[in-house]
């Protein structure tokens, strides 16, 4: 007997904890008793009664031949090919495509099971499992077409979504996607299905079963569906993909268009991604979103509540007790409350809550009420309840919870494994189930406390990964309105469920045993020092919590949280003070600087992780398909704080705001021109112990306005030069800015003096210096917010009627300063620019020659490695050679090699931030010549309209209105070897990224090719690409 078939028993016999659910098949009785006691001496186990050995190997294979049902699928499975064609799915290719479920043209259709005497059994139980809330199945479809059946019900958006994706031709690269965003519960993911089956000879249909399989290995799948049955590699049949709640779908995407151009000579439509996204909000949801979209609510139209009466009908012509279809009849009844409360108090009736299936219904409901799509496997529940033997049918769960299970459904799982699942039928009776629940003496605080004492739930087992998940997202994840929920929360639902019912001390109670119950994971003690700084104000606990979490995970969100424990505190201490009326006492400066030193600390760091975070999919564990974003909160907290600081030593006697004199001594400290060493106390004890602190922390409070500075320019390069993915991002971001803004206004009125203020100093000082005119200027372009290269091209969003002072304030700058700067050379460029996008009749920017003349200087100066990244787009901008340049012009020779440099240059400076991000351009090429060819964002949305704007530039239709083909100029290229470049005279080869991945073809064949082309950080875009 081979040591290797051993130990693969002895793995099973540790994964199933002991050899109950173990069969052994052998040979004959020779082999069975070596067999036996090989495993009695390794395991000290009697194996005798889980084996079969006196009957013949072809005995047991007729036994189980028996016992087997007839075949429900289709021996030979067809897909559509070219012409109305079509090609054999082989069993080899199905075997390949393991986490897509395939849907052949003749799904159902020719199965042993529909020639079977079991058909009509089969047949009710199908539709049956559908109507009590299982999931729709192919067969429901199939069932649905058969001779006197009423129509499978077509729900309004029905033909919206069919016309959506029918039409190929309009599409504009090979890989689209397409949302149908659904309120959860109100059968989205059914309209989806029914589309598929609907379109099952007109595209090659597959399902993603497997949701944690890796985008790269669903891309590869994918490819290899569309190429089935194909030899030659032309004229393929696209494939229409459907995924269930992905918000990082466009993850997917790339991977998908990465595949094709590796395979692939063509560039039309080879994949349709159908996205099912649940939101509390599908028509804000759909209104919002940059990509075509269908939306349905859980409202029923009076079309759709005829569907539904007409088909009740034909039910109860067919079924027993069609009341008990809970989820068809809460459907027809309009999603009403009502029906649910109803239905669930009905059916829980005697509930014994303290029995054990008084306890996993109670542990269902918790879950589907909190986590949408929540279950727990079969075989634990069975556990749970105490079934023994579950394998060989003595007794089932659905005959031990008895008319309990009849708001429960179970259905295939395939995530970690293929098992069975349980969950309830709808989320609606789960919630009302839940109050039933809490009214027969069990609140959810209590529920949540027993399930996370239950040892079995965590022992290794089918599905034990999920449900650890499904508890956490419970623990953890809060509600984001970008992410469709209905509003934003502080902590998950439950948290503060728990927290509204029975208050802080519950909630820190079931906190502290899940982080003893999850002892290894980070986000369990993160959200405890969250509860402990903003809920009980204890920042000792606090503290110990957030190291806690960042002993087992030190990343970027860790390390904000304890910035955030130290800034509440100072908050919290200062508010503490203004409650009591209470000046600021030396001591309490002293304080307030050392909890500030320690937030900043801790938020620096929360910035240099942000560069390296690695994906953690605990940080939301509803979907680990969500968007990544950089972590920005680290120079959000680090500015909060500075700009507390700024406050809390304007209030001091030492530096009174009330006095103008003291406040120019606080603004030359702070921008460390008066060192605290020289300050005078005038005898005055209490300035004496201020001056003291201050001189104590003098490095600090010193360095607090250059990371202010540093923070606000860091903000605007990363809301200028990159833009969101989607919308959704957009209007998180939104508050962020607002914020930012915010803090900037105090800010300026801090470090930037207004006119007035100004002009009162000068009267003391009629007589400036050059350096101090110099210093003037620069603070009237902070204040503009003009003093850097993102906030000038910010300035093509404004109307601009300052642009001609900030040009001249560079002007002086540049002309005056002993010291050459480069970021002072090229937004002296860049403004010019700007002035004449918005004002090309104005006499006082430098003409193109003069711009030329100036950057080829600063080029000279810096080479081809500069971090300047502004500087090789100033390079692209008046460098890009125009179509009938002289072949010897040495002026434009360089331009490949400095695109070279931007592209390497912004990959060191941004690329750790364009997660969900893509650099934007903000000029465009247009047909003029000199400064007047460079064409900005803006002008272009001047001829559009307004309401009209978002959708045109992401379905990409503003390429095809006239006014935008009037204003830009066609460029023409060639691609190679799926890259793509363009040709200019003296043998230039200008390499260009495609604005959509996937927008060129494959192929070593040279293309000739025109395009319009978009200028942005990271190189030169290619937009309309045609061949």
């Amino acid at each position: 007997m081979s040591s290797p078939l051993l130990k693969t028993f002895c793995t099973f016999y540790e994964a199933l904890q002991g050899a109950e659910n173990i069969v052994c098949i052998c040979k004959d009785s020779s082999v069975f008793s070596v067999w036996k006691d090989l495993v009695e001496n390794r395991l000290e186990t009697d194996i005798t009664d889980k084996c079969i050995h006196e009957l013949s190997l072809q005995e047991v294979n007729w036994t189980i031949m028996r016992m087997k049902e007839p075949q429900r699928q289709s021996c030979r499975r067809y897909l559509p090919s070219v012409g109305s064609s079509s090609v054999l799915l082989t069993e080899k290719d199905e075997e390949f495509m393991t986490v897509l479920d395939i849907l052949s043209e003749n799904e159902c259709e020719d199965t042993e099971i529909e020639n079977s005497n079991s058909f009509k059994s089969f047949k009710k139980k199908a539709e049956e499992e559908f109507y009590r809330g299982g999931k729709v199945t192919w067969w429901n479809f199939y069932l649905s077409e058969g001779p006197g059946c009423v129509p499978f019900i077509k729900r309004d958006k029905f033909d919206d979504l069919y016309n959506l994706i029918v039409p190929q031709e309009s599409y504009r690269t090979p890989c689209v996607i397409i949302n149908l965003f659904h309120y959860p519960g109100c059968g989205g993911t059914t309209l989806a299905m029914h589309i598929l089956w609907t379109m099952r000879r007109k595209f090659r249909c597959a399902v993603v079963k497997n949701s944690v399989a890796l985008s790269t290995e669903i891309a590869v799948q994918v490819a290899h569906l569309q190429s089935c049955g194909k030899e030659e590699q032309s004229n393929y049949i696209p494939v229409l993909l459907l995924v269930d709640d992905w918000d990082d779908v466009e993850d997917l995407q790339r991977c998908i268009l990465n595949v094709i151009r590796e395979t692939r000579k063509h560039d039309c439509l080879s994949v349709i991604i159908l996205n099912c996204i649940r939101t509390q909000f599908p028509k804000d949801s759909s209104c919002k979103s940059r990509i075509d979209n269908v939306y349905i609510t859980n409202k029923l139209s009076e079309k759709e509540k005829r569907f539904f009466q007409e088909k009740l009908k034909e039910i109860e012509g067919e079924h027993k007790k069609p009341e008990s279809f809970y989820a068809f009849m809460i459907m027809k009844n309009d999603f009403s409350e009502e029906y649910a409360e109803k239905v669930s108090k009905n059916v829980l009736k005697g509930l014994d809550v303290s029995s054990k299936v008084g306890q996993l219904l109670s542990f269902l409901a918790l879950l589907n009420t909190y986590v949408v799509g929540s279950s727990m496997s079969l075989s634990l529940c069975e556990e749970f309840v105490g079934i023994k033997n579950a394998l060989w049918q003595r007794e089932t769960l659905e005959d031990r919870m008895s008319q309990y299970f009849e708001l429960l459904t179970c259905f295939d799982t395939e995530d970690y494994g293929k098992y069975q699942s349980v969950r309830f039928l709808h989320h609606e009776f789960a919630k009302h189930c839940l109050d039933v629940i809490t009214e027969h003496g069990l609140n959810p605080r209590e529920i949540l406390t027993n399930l996370l004492h239950c040892d079995l739930l965590y022992k290794s087992g089918m599905g034990k990964d999920v449900l650890t998940q499904n508890i956490m997202s419970m623990l953890i994840t809060r509600h984001r309105k970008e992410l469709g929920d209905d509003k934003n929360t502080l902590f998950s639902p439950l948290v503060e469920q728990i927290q509204k019912s029975e208050g802080n001390d519950s909630v820190k109670a079931v906190l502290i045993d899940a982080t003893k119950r999850f002892d290894k994971n980070a986000t369990v003690p993160q959200a405890l020092a969250r509860h402990c700084y903003l809920k009980e104000k204890d920042f000792e606990s606090a503290l110990e919590w957030a190291k806690d979490a960042q002993r087992k995970m030190n990343n970027s969100y860790i390390a904000d949280t304890l910035g955030q424990v130290h800034k509440s505190n100072l908050k919290y201490e200062i508010e503490l003070a203004q409650d009591k009326g209470e000046s600021i006492r030396p001591e309490d400066l002293e304080k307030y600087i050392k909890l500030a030193a320690d937030a900043i600390e801790a938020f620096k760091e929360s910035q240099e992780l942000a560069r390296k975070d690695e994906y953690d999919e605990n940080f939301d564990q509803r979907n680990k398909r969500r968007l990544r974003t950089y972590n920005t909160s680290g120079y959000i907290g680090a500015i909060d704080v500075a700009m507390i600081i700024f406050g809390v030593l304007r209030e001091t006697p030492l530096f009174d705001q009330k006095d103008e004199h003291k406040q120019r001594l606080l603004l030359q400290f702070l921008n460390n021109l008066f060192p605290a060493s020289d300050f005078r106390a005038n005898d005055n004890q209490e300035n004496k112990e201020f001056i003291a602190v201050v001189k104590n922390h003098e490095q600090f409070l010193v360095s607090l306005k250059p990371q202010v500075k540093e923070g606000f320019e860091f903000f605007e390069n990363y809301f200028t030069y990159l833009r969101p993915r989607s919308i959704e991002r957009e209007t998180a971001e939104d508050r962020n800015k607002k914020k930012i803004s915010d803090h900037f206004q105090t800010y300026i009125q801090i470090f930037c003096p207004s006119g007035e203020q100004r002009k009162s100093e000068r009267s003391s000082k009629p007589i400036l210096n050059l350096q101090q005119q110099i210093e003037d200027a620069r603070r009237y372009l902070e204040r503009e917010r003009a003093d850097t290269f993102s906030g000038l091209l910010q300035c093509l969003n404004e109307n601009g009627p300052q642009v001609e002072t900030i040009v001249e304030k560079w002007k002086f700058i540049v002309e005056n300063s002993k010291r050459k700067i480069l970021s002072e050379q090229t937004n002296f460029i860049l403004a010019n620019i700007v002035l004449h996008c918005l004002k090309p009749k104005s006499k006082r920017f430098k003409t193109y020659e003069e711009l030329l003349s100036l950057l080829n200087v600063a080029l000279q100066e810096r080479g081809t490695h500069s971090s300047c990244t502004e500087l090789y787009y100033l390079s692209m901008l008046l460098l890009w050679p125009s179509e009938n340049i002289n072949e010897n012009t040495t002026t434009y020779k360089n331009i490949c090699t400095y695109v070279s440099s931007i592209k390497k240059s912004f990959g060191r400076r941004f690329s750790h931030m364009c997660y969900a991000k893509n650099a934007t351009s903000h000029f465009y090429l247009g047909k003029n010549k000199g400064l007047r060819r460079i064409v900005h964002r803006r002008k272009l949305d001047q001829t559009l309209d307004k309401d009209e704007n978002t959708r045109l530039w992401w379905s990409g239709e503003i390429w095809k209105k006239p006014e935008v083909e009037k204003l830009l100029h066609r460029v023409k290229g060639k691609t190679e070897n799926g890259e793509l470049h363009v040709t200019c005279p003296g043998n230039l080869k200008i390499p260009v990224r495609p604005v959509y991945l996937g927008g060129i073809r494959s192929g070593g064949s040279v293309e000739t090719v025109s395009f319009y082309l978009g200028f942005s950080m990271e190189g030169p875009v290619a937009y309309d690409i045609k061949y």
